[in-house]
Parts: C-alpha cells; structure tokens; sequence
C-alpha cells in the first residue's frame, strides 16, 4: 500500500544550485531568489528554517516606509489581529556569521539578514526586504553599518513587497512599534514558505533497529511514496508521488 512520510523519517530537501523559495501570503506570493554564491552560508541558514517550517504562520512584523518589511522572527495562531501577546517567537538555530559582500549592496528588492545592533555575527531567523536603493549608502548605511549587511537573496518581483509596504501600520511597542495590520484587522501573515526540492532515501525492513540500512537488509520495491499534504490518506493530484526501485529507493 502507499508510504505516508512521517515525522520521523529522514528527508533531504536538494534545492538545486540557484533556489527560489516562495511566501505565500493573503497579499500574493513572494519569490525569493537565493543567492548561494554570494552568501552560502547564510543561504543553508535560511533554507533550514524553511525546510522547517518554521515560517510557517509568520507575520511580517515590522514595515517602514521607503526603508524595509521585515519578518521571521514570530508566528501568530490566527490571521486576525487581536494582541501582540498572542505572538510566539520563531525558534531559533545558532547565529549564522555576517557574509556581507560589497558586490551586492542593500537596494531595493534584495533581500538581507536582520541582526543585533553592534553584532555583526548575530542573524538568526529574521530577514528583511529592502524598500528603496538609498538603504546601502543613505542614513541607513546598511552597506558599512555594523559589518554590513548580509544580502542573500533578491525578490523577483516586487509587486506583492509594494503591496505589503502600503498597508497601515499601528504602534504596539517594542518590536511592533510599525506592525502593519490590514483591513478588517489581518495581519500580514506568510501561510506557508515553499521550495521545489527533491526527496531522497530508500524503504527497507531495519531488521536491527539501527535506523541505518546495512547491506542483507531486505530492501521493498513498488512502494509508492506521498506527501499527504491534507491528511486524508490518499495520493492526491496535487501531492507529489513516486515509487521505489528493485534496491527500495
């Protein structure tokens, strides 16, 4: 019968040499393009809180006219705007060091690594959309302010960023002092981060438990492996599907 991946197998996301992450949100979708070459490190950094999941039900926390949209760093459990103590902090992974590249400057569209004030080492979760070319050498110096900052990805269509930076903004203190908050109440809210990846592994009998498949192992083909996106325990049409090999992979 079909294999259903659960949450203890091992999947290997592979996002190709020039991978492009998508945000999808009420507004529309956001493209990313990665840029591996300039930052790679901050690259592997950010692709792990997407393969995560941790964006998922992340709000666009901070918009700042002409400057930047910033998000990341919190989740909400509903769309609907009612207090910021309803807001969870994304679960962080250890710092990534800053990869500023004077070759790619802080300008409109490009996409860079939120840190700590006089910590150029500190990005972890939070990452920013650039508003206007004047971030790199304006007030703003992003290009030689605290190290500079990491760009790393760059918006492949700016349409949607416009969208966001136009809503209303309120004032709630602290890290929500320009939290934009849409008609109705809703927030600026990423339903899910996607990517185009591959799914790698092999289905065996782990007659030993290891966890680790070992040559003698029995090995099972014709399984069909599914993403039961829905829950419903059925491949769908639009869940990707594949079967294994004669050797289970």
């Amino acid at each position: 019968e079909g294999y259903e991946i659960h949450d203890n197998d091992r999947i290997v996301l592979d996002y190709g040499s020039a991978p492009v992450v998508g945000l999808e949100m009420a507004q529309g979708t956001v493209l990313l393009g990665m840029l591996p070459a300039t930052a790679p490190n901050t690259v592997i950094n950010f692709l792990n809180y997407v393969s995560d999941g941790d964006y998922t039900n992340s709000i666009i926390h901070r918009s700042v006219t002409n400057f930047v949209i910033q998000g990341g760093g919190y989740t909400t459990p509903s769309p609907t705007f009612n207090s910021v103590n309803d807001f969870i902090s994304v679960p962080t992974d250890p710092a990534v060091a800053n990869e500023f590249d004077s070759n790619v400057s802080n300008i409109r569209g490009t996409v860079a690594m939120a840190k700590f004030a006089n910590q150029p080492d500190s990005a972890t979760s939070q990452w920013f959309v650039n508003l206007s070319d004047t971030n790199a050498t304006g007030n703003a110096a992003l290009d030689s302010e605290n190290g500079g900052y990491t760009v790393f990805a760059r918006v492949l269509d700016m349409s949607v960023v416009d969208t966001i930076a136009a809503i209303a903004r309120q004032d709630h203190n602290g890290a929500f002092v320009e939290l934009p908050v849409d008609t109705g109440n809703q927030l600026v809210t990423i339903s899910t981060a996607f990517g185009d990846g591959i799914v790698s592994g092999r289905v065996y009998v782990d007659e030993d438990s290891s966890g680790t498949y070992e040559n003698g192992e029995q090995t099972l083909q014709g399984i069909t492996i599914y993403s039961d996106t829905d829950g419903d325990d059925v491949p769908d049409a639009d869940e990707f599907s594949v079967q294994t090999a004669a050797d289970g992979t």
